[in-house]
């Protein structure tokens, strides 16, 4: 009896088989236009020659990376004398217009800064002497508004720091007044340790003392996002209007 089934094999000419492989080409081809895209819109961190150079300003001294061989004290102390560099350099003023570039240059040149600018050159001078440094955006809890529309929607309270891995973890290190993120007994935060306290209702005993506007990013309830530079897209090259300014490897601390 003979088989009515047609093997592939027989199938008559002309007559292409279907599967994946034709969509091959055009998924490599949107995953490279994808990691090419977010790779373009990726934060550098990289330091440059430029930046050292203006970081040995800062300093008064060129920048050794030493943070390894230091003690707890010695780094707190180090991290500490960092802040009053910038801080005694730069005004807490408006300066550098959006959409052009604010490295530690440009800080220093313009001698005036907000958070956003002065937590990018605390962040490289901190990786110049050997720490690791990781970008926060802090929103402060507004009770009558959904977290996700504080995000989205300008004007919402909003901070920008940093945090620096220390012998004995993440410590938050803020980029308008010289303050860490310790306790009476100099353990250091994390904003992911503030989130876990506040869950539970606890509050740590700062061990030095927040200016007024500050208790609202770490005594309170916030979010936070590691990574974010901006929500805007005007801070960082291409400067593209809409566009989030982020460092790819830093998102991925929020997972």
């Amino acid at each position: 009896m003979t088989s009515l089934l047609v093997k592939p094999s027989a199938l008559p000419s002309g007559v292409k088989k279907k599967g994946l492989k034709r969509y091959w080409p055009g998924l490599v081809a949107a995953v490279v236009l994808a990691v090419g895209t977010f790779h373009y819109y990726n934060v550098d961190k990289s330091l440059t020659h430029e930046d050292i150079t203006y970081i040995e300003k800062f300093l008064r001294t060129s920048p050794e990376p030493k943070a390894a061989r230091l003690s707890y004290a010695e780094q707190l102390s180090l991290l500490q004398s960092v802040q009053h560099a910038v801080m005694a350099r730069t005004e807490l003023a408006e300066s550098i217009p959006v959409a052009q570039s604010r490295e530690p240059k440009d800080l220093y040149l313009s001698q005036k800064g907000l958070c956003y600018s002065r937590s990018r050159v605390l962040e490289k001078i901190y990786m110049s002497l050997g720490f690791k440094t990781r970008h926060v955006s802090v929103y402060a809890d507004v009770p009558s508004t959904p977290l996700w529309k504080e995000l989205f929607r300008p004007g919402s309270p909003s901070h920008a720091t940093l945090e620096v891995l220390t012998a004995k973890g993440w410590m938050i290190v803020d980029s308008n007044i010289p303050w860490l993120a310790v306790d009476k007994q100099r353990r250091p935060y994390s904003f992911e340790d503030l989130a876990a306290l506040s869950e539970a209702g606890q509050h740590v005993r700062w061990a030095m003392r927040l200016e007024p506007g500050y208790d609202e990013f770490y005594n309170g309830k916030s979010f936070y996002v590691y990574g974010l530079y901006s929500r805007h897209g005007q801070f960082y090259p291409p400067y593209t209007r809409g566009v989030p300014d982020y460092n790819a490897r830093e998102l991925l601390y929020n997972l």
